[in-house]
């Protein structure tokens, strides 16, 4: 009788809902979530499922557009808790992107969790970082602020940390913001005009972008020489307030550049100063004797600054450019 009813209960449910049968089945949970230990050719796909006590097979599909025509088998599972999954990639592309997605298979059907992305990193320096780039207008760049603690022919450069002595310093030298290694993967290393006048800094094929490189930059995106017509910051810098102070209003990072604040290292004082505020960024272009031009980008503007000079001895974020 007990069974009877239970019948009656979901055919009436159906009946009112418009819900087919299928839609009571048991079904296993299924996560698809980031990929992890990506380099230039290889990555590790992630998902989490739950079988829910059914037999499944689990599997990632994949490939270099959203729709996913490779296969690789992950096994069969049978538990009744969330359980992790990955499985590795090899032989990438460096600099392609590609999209993936967990996927189960059992006696009632398929499910497949939700799709995401992530793009194999192109460059490496000589310290073994990796790095993404971005092709903007005629130019490409490094997506991100270069953290290397060689030159690139081997020999080290020095890590100042002493504030009297940074101020002082009239050779190469880096440092990271506080002092602090926390701060490498995210925003890189702040390095003196002296390390990069070597013009060893940049990985090879690349070079620390000049200041007619930056005023290209500038021009393509916004206006070369005037900041208060220009947009191109807004273009330039990371969206949102994970890293930059709030409101950062007028930002799109439309370019891809993602520039971040990382800050800077005074010249004087061998303080530092201004990270959530602004990002330095040298060009390799001296002027004026013991200066050389820099540009800026500031949380409350959405422009890159015009040419400034800067004392060589400052600390600031470098980017490169593609030979």
């Amino acid at each position: 009788m007990k069974k009877l009813l239970s019948f009656l209960t979901i055919a009436l449910i159906v009946l009112v809902s418009g819900c087919e049968p299928d839609e009571f089945l048991i079904q296993p949970d299924i996560t698809t979530q980031k990929a992890s230990n990506v380099t230039m050719t290889e990555a590790t796909l992630n998902a989490t499922i739950n079988p829910k006590s059914l037999t499944i097979e689990v599997s990632f599909e994949y490939g270099e557009t959203s729709y996913l025509d490779q296969t690789i088998f992950v096994g069969t599972f049978t538990d009744n808790s969330e359980v992790p999954i990955s499985a590795n990639l090899t032989n990438l592309t460096p600099g392609q992107t590609y999209y993936f997605a967990a996927k189960t298979k059992d006696t009632n059907g398929e499910n497949v969790g939700d799709t995401m992305s992530f793009q194999a990193y192109e460059v490496k320096d000589i310290d073994g970082n990796l790095y993404h780039t971005v092709k903007i207008g005629t130019q490409v760049w490094l997506k991100e602020n270069l953290k290397v603690e060689h030159y690139n022919d081997g020999s080290p450069i020095a890590n100042v940390t002493d504030n009297t002595a940074w101020a002082n310093f009239t050779t190469g030298a880096y440092c990271y913001y506080n002092n602090d290694t926390g701060f490498k993967d995210t925003y890189g290393a702040l390095y003196n005009w002296y390390a990069v006048g070597t013009k060893k800094l940049a990985p090879a094929g690349w070079h620390v972008a000049s200041d007619e490189e930056w005023t290209t930059l500038k021009a393509f995106l916004g206006n070369a020489r005037n900041d208060d017509l220009d947009v191109s910051g807004g273009k330039l810098k990371e969206a949102g307030t994970a890293h930059w102070n709030s409101p950062n209003n007028g930002v799109t990072n439309s370019s891809g550049f993602t520039a971040l604040p990382g800050g800077d290292r005074e010249s004087i004082t061998g303080l530092f100063s201004n990270m959530t505020k602004s990002g330095y960024f040298w060009s390799s272009t001296a002027c004026f004797g013991e200066e050389a031009w820099g540009k800026h980008l500031s949380w409350n503007y959405i422009n890159l600054s015009n040419d400034a000079s800067y004392s060589q001895e400052a600390g600031f974020s470098v980017r490169c450019v593609k030979d």
